[in-house]
Formats: C-alpha cells, structure tokens, sequence
C-alpha cells in the first residue's frame, strides 16, 4: 500500500506542475493576481487519451518543438506507449507518441 500512495503522490503533483507552468508564471504564488486555474482532462474531452496504462510515472513541462508554447510529456509503465508528448495548437491540444513500447520501469525527468 506505501508504494501506491507514493505513485498516487507524484502523479498530482506532476498535474500541479503542468497547470502551474503552461497557465502562470514558473514558480509563482497560487494568490498572484493574473494565474488562473483551468482544469484539463481527457474524461471530458479537453485532452486526448494517451493510451490504456493507468500507471502514470513522470510528467514533465517543457517546449520540445521550440514554438514558445509550454508543452508537456507524460510517462508510463505497464502499457503502451511509455512517452507521450502533449502539443499545445490554437485550436486544443494533439499528442504524439515517443516511446511506443511500453517500460518495465517508471522513468523520471528533468528539464533545466
């Protein structure tokens, strides 16, 4: 059961993070004035489903196609794809695979 509270952990706060850099200021104070909270989720539509795993490992916010759009990666264990990165385009959201095998194991990221 420790093991799950700890995944359950990085999880929400791999959510935090994503909505704190892609919709505020990198680090800000939830009572700063201009930040503004929206939920995103693939039950309603706002995401795409990025495959059958319910075992998320990492999440990481990032601009890999160098647009000035924060957009983030999720991983996965388990079940294919391992890598799946969230693009940001006018219009919603469009993901694309990185990794289509799945890992063994969970995976950790760090962008700087």
């Amino acid at each position: 059961m420790r093991a799950r509270i700890s995944a359950v952990s990085v999880i929400w706060l791999g959510v935090v993070t994503v909505q704190m850099e892609l919709l505020g200021p990198a680090r800000a104070p939830v009572s700063q004035p201009g930040i503004q909270w929206r939920h995103l989720s693939s039950a309603n539509g706002d995401l795409p489903v990025p495959g059958e795993s319910k075992e998320q490992t990492a999440a990481i916010v990032a601009d890999p196609d160098i647009d000035g759009v924060k957009d983030f990666v999720l991983g996965f264990r388990q079940k294919a794809p391992a890598l799946v990165w969230y693009r940001r385009k006018p219009t919603g959201w469009s993901w694309y695979v990185i990794e289509k095998e799945f890992l063994r194991s969970g995976w950790r990221g760090l962008r700087h």
